[in-house]
Protein backbone atom coordinates (compact mmCIF):
# COMPACT_ATOMS: atom_id res chain seq x y z
CA UNK A 1 0.00 0.00 0.00
CA UNK A 2 1.54 3.66 -0.86
CA UNK A 3 1.85 6.30 1.42
CA UNK A 4 -1.06 8.30 0.11
CA UNK A 5 -3.43 5.28 0.31
CA UNK A 6 -2.24 4.55 4.10
CA UNK A 7 -2.93 8.37 5.06
CA UNK A 8 -6.04 8.39 3.39
CA UNK A 9 -7.63 5.68 4.82
CA UNK A 10 -5.82 6.64 9.21
CA UNK A 11 -7.61 10.08 7.62
CA UNK A 12 -10.91 8.43 7.09
CA UNK A 13 -10.59 7.00 10.12
CA UNK A 14 -10.92 10.33 12.02
CA UNK A 15 -6.97 10.76 12.57
CA UNK A 16 -6.88 14.69 12.18
CA UNK A 17 -3.05 14.63 11.77
CA UNK A 18 -3.44 12.22 8.60
CA UNK A 19 -6.06 14.47 6.97
CA UNK A 20 -3.57 17.41 7.25
CA UNK A 21 -0.81 15.23 5.59
CA UNK A 22 -3.27 13.84 3.23
CA UNK A 23 -3.96 17.41 2.42
CA UNK A 24 -0.34 18.61 1.79
CA UNK A 25 0.14 15.11 0.10
CA UNK A 26 -2.57 16.04 -2.72
CA UNK A 27 -3.04 19.97 -2.68
CA UNK A 28 -0.26 20.43 -5.17
CA UNK A 29 -1.54 17.83 -8.00
CA UNK A 30 -5.08 18.98 -6.84
CA UNK A 31 -4.78 22.76 -8.05
CA UNK A 32 -2.05 22.14 -10.87
CA UNK A 33 -4.97 19.61 -12.68
CA UNK A 34 -7.51 22.61 -11.96
CA UNK A 35 -4.79 25.10 -13.25
CA UNK A 36 -4.69 22.74 -16.67
CA UNK A 37 -8.84 23.08 -16.60
CA UNK A 38 -9.16 27.12 -16.17
CA UNK A 39 -6.79 30.03 -15.27
CA UNK A 40 -5.00 30.79 -12.19
CA UNK A 41 -7.51 32.36 -10.21
CA UNK A 42 -10.47 30.37 -10.81
CA UNK A 43 -7.84 27.34 -10.06
CA UNK A 44 -7.95 28.42 -6.76
CA UNK A 45 -11.51 28.40 -5.82
CA UNK A 46 -11.95 24.75 -8.11
CA UNK A 47 -9.05 23.49 -6.32
CA UNK A 48 -11.06 24.45 -2.93
CA UNK A 49 -13.98 22.65 -3.72
CA UNK A 50 -12.54 19.29 -5.35
CA UNK A 51 -10.57 19.19 -1.76
CA UNK A 52 -13.91 19.70 -0.18
CA UNK A 53 -15.22 16.88 -1.76
CA UNK A 54 -12.66 14.49 -1.01
CA UNK A 55 -12.82 14.98 2.22
CA UNK A 56 -16.21 14.44 2.30
CA UNK A 57 -15.68 10.85 -0.24
CA UNK A 58 -13.27 9.40 2.39
CA UNK A 59 -15.57 7.49 3.83
CA UNK A 60 -15.62 5.62 0.58
CA UNK A 61 -11.94 4.99 0.59
CA UNK A 62 -10.83 0.99 1.03
CA UNK A 63 -7.16 -0.40 0.83
CA UNK A 64 -8.09 -1.79 -2.59
CA UNK A 65 -8.36 2.04 -3.92
CA UNK A 66 -5.89 4.01 -5.83
CA UNK A 67 -6.30 7.53 -3.96
CA UNK A 68 -4.30 9.61 -6.39
CA UNK A 69 -6.80 8.28 -9.49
Amino acid sequence: MDLLTSTALKARDGDRVALEGLMRLVQGDVWRLCKYMVDAQSADDLAQDALVKMIGSLHRVTAEHNVRA
